[in-house]
């Protein structure tokens, strides 16, 4: 384990010298993809997992946004608008029609 003042160093040394990162330019394995995201949701800081998987920061940062671990994708996502009848999903019955009840539909 380093100390506080080896960790800060190396940090400055990949920064200032990317091409003395180990693994530049390697496709990432699933179990880098798996250990990048156990760590992303443990709260180390982009830097501490760029030095763990001996990858750049910004390696780290664009595979965490590909791997959308900075936000989930998969929210649905209401449309609020009131739409006009031919784009109501349930136009062929107006009675059973759920915007008459106040709900509203997935875009």
């Amino acid at each position: 384990m380093m100390t506080e003042e080896e960790t800060r160093s190396e940090i400055l040394r990949i920064r200032t010298s990317p091409k003395s990162v180990e693994r530049k330019r390697q496709y990432w394995s699933e179990a880098e993809n798996k250990e990048l995201t156990a760590l992303f949701y443990q709260g180390i800081g982009i830097s501490e997992i760029a030095l763990l998987l001996k990858r750049s920061e910004r390696t780290v940062v664009m595979k965490c946004n590909e791997l959308r671990l900075y936000g989930s994708q998969n929210t649905k996502r209401y449309n609020t608008s009131t739409p006009k009848c031919h784009e109501c999903p349930c136009y062929d019955d107006p009675a059973q029609c759920h915007l008459s009840k106040g709900e509203n539909y997935y875009v």
